[in-house]
């Protein structure tokens, strides 16, 4: 008689299971309100880089007839360079895409025979602000230029920029290189608040 009753507990609380379960999903079914999609609208952030050398014989910064060749390959070496001399290059950067974007510039892998000699060199630009960055200051091997420069679309930005060797005495830097090997160009999505 034990083992009767015990099944028919057994199907009891079986019961009673499959009958909670079943008011549980329906009552969890009929409580949720259906809400109307929610659609944001984006733009598109493309940025279109062009980088340029300028054309300059004598290295002092001022450009033969103000012109540029574009570069395409990657490392930018500088060897047996003579204190005083001038690099001028330009970054032109273009917003391709549907909305306003920040503006960031990068000197990525800076990379020297010798960690002394990068603070012999230096970045010199006037626009977006007046600065002078020694490339000592990089941060494995990164080295950030500027950032938070609002590109609007359909807009261009040309960052021209020298880079200048300062007064290099010691002889254990003679015929040392100094290597950049890219640059990093972020275009950041501008959030309104």
């Amino acid at each position: 008689m034990n083992r009767k009753l015990r099944i028919i507990q057994l199907l009891l609380m079986l019961i009673a299971t499959i009958v909670l379960f079943i008011f549980v999903s329906y009552a969890w079914y009929s409580s949720l309100e259906k809400s109307e999609p929610i659609i944001i609208n984006t733009g598109s952030l493309r940025a279109d880089c062009r980088f340029f050398k300028g054309i300059d014989s004598d290295y002092d910064g001022v450009l033969d007839e103000g012109s540029y060749e574009e570069i395409t390959e990657a490392h930018l070496s500088f060897l047996m360079v003579i204190p005083g001399q001038i690099y001028t290059f330009k970054l032109s950067a273009t917003n391709t895409g549907t909305t306003e974007g920040f503006l960031a510039i990068n000197v990525g892998d800076i990379i020297s025979d010798d960690e002394e000699l990068l603070s012999y060199f230096s970045v010199y630009f006037t626009e977006p602000t007046e600065r002078t960055v020694l490339l000592s200051e990089a941060e494995a091997g990164n080295l950030e230029l500027f950032n938070l420069y609002v590109l609007e679309a359909n807009q261009s930005f040309d960052f021209i920029f020298q880079i200048k060797v300062g007064n290099i005495t010691e002889d254990k830097l003679h015929l040392k290189s100094l290597t950049i090997s890219h640059f990093i160009v972020d275009l950041i999505q501008v959030h309104e608040e």
